[in-house]
């Protein structure tokens, strides 16, 4: 096994005696390619779901200090998935953008 860590695709399909066709047929590779695939749907999920609380967040900010200074959208753009909950709760008790900005310097 420890061979296999070490060789390209193609080495190893070289090795198996096998083309790239018949390696999709094995149950094996079906196994591997049907775990990948639902990694990268959990993964897509995951940013699409933050990337919509981001959006929220920022209306919300909009809608109540109007148009947000670039710095303060960006940096809230990068905020973890864990922030982004915090501050639309926190955003909640704000008054006016210091409180944003303050808020972003304890937490971050």
């Amino acid at each position: 096994m420890y061979k296999f860590t070490e060789l390209s695709r193609e080495e190893v399909l070289r090795m198996l005696g096998f083309t790239t066709e018949e390696l999709k047929r094995t149950r094996f590779y079906q196994e591997v390619y049907a775990e990948a695939r639902e990694e990268v749907l959990q993964q897509g999920l995951q940013q699409g779901l933050q990337q919509g609380e981001t959006l929220v967040v920022l209306r919300q900010l909009r809608r109540r200090f109007g148009e947000l200074p670039a710095g303060l959208e960006e940096r809230i753009r990068q905020l973890p998935a864990h922030q982004i909950e915090a501050l639309a709760e926190a955003l909640l008790d704000f008054t006016d953008l210091e409180e944003v900005f303050a808020w972003l310097e304890h937490s971050t």
